[in-house]
């Protein structure tokens, strides 16, 4: 992603390129990218720093759980959902650092965390306020106010489910739902299923 970047601040490749030099741009990206590659400054000073990351990604990727299939169970399940303003909602307030390192189920150290929040977070984290914003309603309550809507289920008193738009396709929705802890731990998410095709 940060190489990406790199290369769109050549003039010639943050425009609109035309399709008749698809012939030649290989050979131009191959030589800017041997420059960024020789002369720009890195990303990570440090390039062993990632193995801890890498390495729990892995772990976390290979956990075996059956929060995803039991929820996948129940995700678009119609009956019992109710629908409250997510303020109205006993779900747990979370931090960013807590939310970042979610994403692969570790507590690292500062410096790892610093790079989880460098690739992974920032953006994540900005994504996740553009959704928020794009889903939010008039209140049903005050005229004044804004919602997100949520579902809540009396028989799971520790699921929450969402219900948002495809960022690529408006005509395409998505659930997700999420396990969570009542009371705040450091494990307080379980786990979380989507409908998209990333699923769980």
């Amino acid at each position: 992603m940060l190489r990406n970047a790199q290369i769109k601040q050549w003039k010639y490749f943050s425009q609109t390129i035309q399709n008749s030099s698809l012939s030649f741009i290989s050979n131009y990206l191959d030589i800017l990218c041997a420059l960024i590659y020789a002369f720009a400054s890195r990303p990570v000073s440090d390039i062993h720093a990632g193995s801890e990351i890498a390495f729990h990604m892995l772990e976390a990727f290979n956990k075996s759980t059956d929060i995803p299939m039991r929820l996948s169970n129940i995700v678009t399940e119609q009956s019992e959902w109710i629908q409250y303003d997510a303020k109205m909602c006993p779900f747990l307030e979370l931090d960013k650092d807590y939310l970042q390192n979610l994403c692969f189920g570790i507590e690292p150290s500062s410096a790892i965390r610093m790079l989880t929040f460098f690739f992974v977070g920032s953006y994540q984290v900005k994504q996740a306020i553009s959704y928020i914003k794009d889903h939010l309603t008039p209140s049903i309550l005050n005229d004044d106010e804004l919602e997100l809507v949520v579902g809540l289920r009396s028989k799971y008193d520790d699921l929450l489910r969402a219900r948002f738009a495809s960022r690529h396709s408006s005509s395409k929705n998505y659930i997700a739902i999420i396990h969570y802890n009542t009371k705040y731990t450091d494990h307080s998410i379980n786990g979380w299923y989507c409908t998209c095709m990333i699923g769980w």
